[in-house]
Formats: structure tokens, sequence, C-alpha cells
């Protein structure tokens, strides 16, 4: 069997939620052995180097086109060449991990679903990641951003609303997501797998010495810090947490700093806009990390917060556990689902609320050690090679279906 994939999200040097979960699965298909043949298609040069003989590197590149706003080459090169190229490396069966399927598909298809923000509010969890300098400009068509932005969704929702009703198979790495799923789309929930992510292992593993040293250096100075771990986008309620660390900082009078880890997707000073100066001084944005680096701030990290609005899943709840790391998170959408009994959980819309947690776990050590061992029994629910069998098996029955 020829399986293709869309493995533009590997490429991403910032690899987050949905290109750890493609790396991760293909890692898993390696070591189970899967003799199948892969194909991972990419509209750019770069691809990463195929994990064994029987995976191939499809390219056809795209230049980077724009007018009136409008990025143009990932449609181009998603409704239009991806088909040819599934037909001309007689692909049997595809999986995509946006859902945003191809009008016209040669091939059978699964949709692997991560979360419907898409179907919510794309304007503000997806801007464009295009660097101005690499595209091709077209005539200057001036189109007015509330209008772009309504063009932008309607697409979106059109082509997702398409490409899930017409996939052989859907995936939804979430009950919550299934559930989100069949309450918009009730026809398609007959055809809806759940298939949890899995725990990178790599988070399990005892982190280098040298590693924790340039961590204290550079992020920490060796005090004690409360850990958030997110692209910064406003669902993921940065704002909240760090208006819960100002009241943190007043009430507890303790020696904490906040870190903030990951790529910013807005403006990290409209964050802070408000936050007295001498609490802002113990607030630092990292930008993005290494694995070995992140991994490092997760073990001596004296607990991990994630009051979201929405998670599909939620990666780094699970991540903190396998580095012996106490949580805090919201109970709204998949967090209870992931972290379970594990968890000390929030309402994300009350400041207090997280600024109490933080209190609390800050200054009770029972608490944290509670926590810490029940996450290690919780992540052991995620194993990325049941995950990626479990897709493997979704595959192979998409081949039996017919729509």
């Amino acid at each position: 069997m020829r399986i293709g994939i869309d493995g533009r999200m590997l490429t991403n040097p910032y690899r987050a939620g949905v290109g750890n979960w493609l790396g991760l699965l293909l890692d898993g298909f390696k070591a189970l052995n899967v003799k199948h043949q892969v194909y991972l298609f990419y509209f750019n040069n770069y691809t990463i180097d195929p994990p064994a003989d029987n995976y191939h590197n499809v390219i056809f590149a795209v230049p980077p086109i724009k007018i009136a706003g409008f990025n143009l080459y990932s449609l181009i090169w998603k409704q239009l060449i991806l088909p040819i190229l599934l037909y001309r490396n007689k692909i049997d069966v595809f999986l995509d991990h946006t859902g945003e399927l191809p009008v016209i598909m040669p091939c059978k298809s699964i949709a692997v679903v991560h979360d419907v923000i898409p179907l919510l509010n794309v304007n503000a969890d997806y801007p464009e990641p295009v660097v101005e300098s690499d595209v091709i400009p077209l005539p200057n068509i001036s189109v007015d951003r509330n209008l772009k932005n309504k063009l932008k969704k309607t697409y979106t929702r059109l082509i997702l609303y398409r490409g899930l009703s017409r996939a052989n198979k859907i995936i939804a790495i979430s009950n919550s997501t299934k559930n989100d799923l069949c309450n918009l789309m009730p026809n398609i929930s007959s055809k809806i797998n759940v298939v949890h992510n899995g725990l990178d292992p790599f988070f399990s593993w005892p982190v280098p010495n040298e590693v924790i040293e340039f961590v204290k250096k550079n992020f920490t100075s060796g005090q004690p810090y409360i850990l958030a771990v997110s692209t910064i986008k406003p669902r993921k309620n940065f704002s909240g947490i760090i208006n819960a660390f100002a009241i943190f900082k007043k009430t507890a009078k303790l020696s904490h700093r906040l870190l903030l880890i990951g790529e910013s997707l807005i403006n990290s000073d409209s964050l802070l806009s408000g936050v007295e100066t001498n609490i802002i001084k113990d607030i630092t944005f990292t930008g993005y990390v290494s694995k070995d680096q992140l991994k490092a701030l997760y073990t001596m990290a004296d607990f991990f917060v994630m009051p979201s609005f929405y998670e599909g899943f939620g990666y780094p709840v699970i991540e903190a556990m396998a580095c012996g790391c106490p949580v805090i998170s919201s109970k709204t959408s998949s967090l209870p689902e992931v972290g379970g009994s594990a968890v000390f959980y929030v309402n994300p819309y009350s400041i207090e609320d997280i600024a109490e947690a933080m209190i609390k776990m800050a200054t009770d050590s029972i608490l944290r050690q509670r926590l810490v061992e029940k996450g290690k029994k919780q992540i052991q629910k995620f194993d990325y090679l049941v995950t990626a069998k479990k897709v493997l098996e979704v595959i192979e029955d998409a081949i039996k279906t017919d729509l």
C-alpha cells in the first residue's frame, strides 16, 4: 500500500503541536517496522531525511505568491498540484493533518482533526507565517482587512466542511475534539475515530547536566519559577497567566519568576500593559527554545500552568508530567481528558482562580509531589507507539471503505 502524507509541517523549525504529532507518527511507524510505502509531499525544497528506505520525499516547489493580501501558494499547491502528485505516485490513501483536503481526490483520504478552531475563529490563531521579502508581488489590489478576514474564514470553513464530508475516515485526537466535530457536523460522526496523541519519549529521558547549567545561567538565574509553554496567541490565555502572576507576587511575596516559552504570534508588550514595573522584571519571554532546553525547563520548574480557553489536546500537559513537573490547567475542552486526576484545575476566565492556584501550588510541597506521582501514572495512557498503531489501523480500514 502507498500512503501519502502532507509533510509540510515537518520542516517548520519551530515545530509545535501538529508538527510534533506528525514527526512522532513517523517515528512510530519506523519503530513498528511498517512496510507500506510512505510518500511525504512538500511544496518547497525544505524536506526531512527519509527515516527508512520505504519513505519517499515528493517535492513540487510553488513560489510564494501574494495578491490582495492573500497568500495563494498554499492554496495552489493543495488544490491544484497535490491531486496530480497523488495520482502520479499511485497513492492509495492520503493522510491530511489539516482536514483541508483537495476538492478533487484521486485516492482514499483520511482527515486528522487536531481541534475545531478553524471552524470557530480562523484569524485569531492562524496568521500566515510568510516572510514578506519572499513573496512574489502581483497587482496591488487593496482589500479591506475585515473583508479579507471574512473571505479567509469563509474559504477555510467551506474547504473544511467539504473535506470532512468527503473523507473516508476522520481521526480526532481527543474525545473532546470528536464531540466538537459531532456538534458542528452530525453527519460525519460515524466515520470519526478517536486516537489520542502519544507522548514523545524524549521527555522521559534524563536531562544532561550541561543543559541544566545552560538553562540556569541563561533563563532562570537559579531562582524558582513558574513555567508556561505554548505558541503565544489569544486562546492560550497568556494575559490571564500574567495578570494572575501579578496577584501571586503581591499576595504570596515569593521570589518566583514567570517564564513564558514559545513563539509569539501577538505583541508581547500588549500582554504586559497595566502590569507594574516591579512585576514585569520577573517575567521573561524566552521565545523558541530547543527540545533539550525545554525538557530542562520543565524538569526544574516549580510548576507548569496552562489555563487555555480551548485546546484540541494539550501536548505540554503530558510533557510537563513526563518531566516530573506538577500542572495547573483549565477544566475546559480536552484538558480534563488529558490531565485526568493528575492536574490542579482552574477556571480560565477567573484571574483570581488562577492566582489562588499558583499560590497553593507554590506553598504546598505535598500537593506538588502528589500531582507528580499521579502524573507518572497518567502519561502511561499516551504511548506514541499505540498512537501510531491505531493510526495505521485507520489507514488500512480506509482502503476498504466507500463513501
